[in-house]
């Protein structure tokens, strides 16, 4: 439901602005990401907050802003 999407959006978002937590884990591990990779995740989630849940083009879905950087991180296990 359109409900629970946002409220999946809010609780992701809220883990993504601080780089770590639960939901944010669980996205991760969702993606493939290794352990090893997961807290590396957390820190490029957090220092691309403002890009990926951008208040002003709520359009723009997360999984294919979050899908164009992990294209440029290949380094990473994680992918969408």
């Amino acid at each position: 439901s359109a409900a629970s999407d946002v409220y999946k959006r809010q609780v992701i978002s809220e883990d993504a602005s601080r780089g770590s937590g639960e939901n944010l884990t669980a996205l991760a591990q969702i993606l493939g990401c290794n352990k090893s990779d997961q807290i590396d995740f957390g820190i490029m989630v957090h220092h691309h907050y403002s890009f990926l849940f951008h208040k002003t083009d709520p359009g723009i879905n997360f999984l294919l802003k979050l899908e164009d950087l992990l294209s440029h991180n290949q380094s990473m296990s994680c992918k969408v």
